[in-house]
């Protein structure tokens, strides 16, 4: 069996220590405080496709779209949501970047400042803006993959819960 340690629970090593895990590998998972308390809790994690540098970049972060929803599919509740995302700049290219990101497949929508409102009524709705509805957000307030994925005592899917981590996971914290 082959063992593995990954600094960091944050969301990319929680998924990464749950893959491996699934793959059949020992894994052990060293964090500093707690779980998604390092980038992944300070940061809004949105999970997009529509700013990327070339047609590759775009396919890889399509990829990581699709990969959050088959983790999620499999594990349950992660804390990410998928509410779309409205975009706009004072001065942009929003035509240029709508031609662009639909030619490379992506959904895109340009909507008038009425159709945002009726999304977001708070909203100092600008004239015009792009809508992504395949977007998401690792919001940290609400984010539990890391607990959940990294075997944390009392989160669903910690060892010994009969959750997706009861494995061969180890999850160390060491503080100082």
């Amino acid at each position: 069996m082959q063992r593995i340690i990954i600094i960091g629970a944050g969301l990319i090593g929680a998924a990464l220590a749950y893959r491996l895990t699934e793959a059949g590998a020992a894994v052990t998972v060293i964090e500093a405080a707690q779980p998604a308390s390092g980038a992944s809790g300070a940061s809004f994690g949105w999970i997009n496709a529509s700013f990327c540098h070339s047609a590759a970049h775009f396919n890889l972060r399509q990829a990581g779209i699709a990969a959050h929803h088959r983790l999620s599919d499999q594990v349950g509740q992660t804390g990410i949501r998928w509410p779309g995302t409205l975009w706009w700049e004072e001065e942009g290219e929003l035509e240029q970047m709508a031609v662009h990101l639909a030619g490379l497949g992506y959904a895109v929508q340009t909507l008038a400042r009425v159709d945002i409102q009726a999304r977001e009524p708070l909203l100092a709705a600008p004239e015009r803006c792009l809508w992504f509805a395949e977007e998401g957000a690792a919001d940290p307030a609400d984010w539990g993959a890391g607990r959940a994925y990294s075997g944390e005592p009392g989160a669903r899917g910690a060892a010994g819960s009969g959750g997706p981590l009861d494995r061969d996971l180890g999850c160390r914290s060491s503080r100082g």
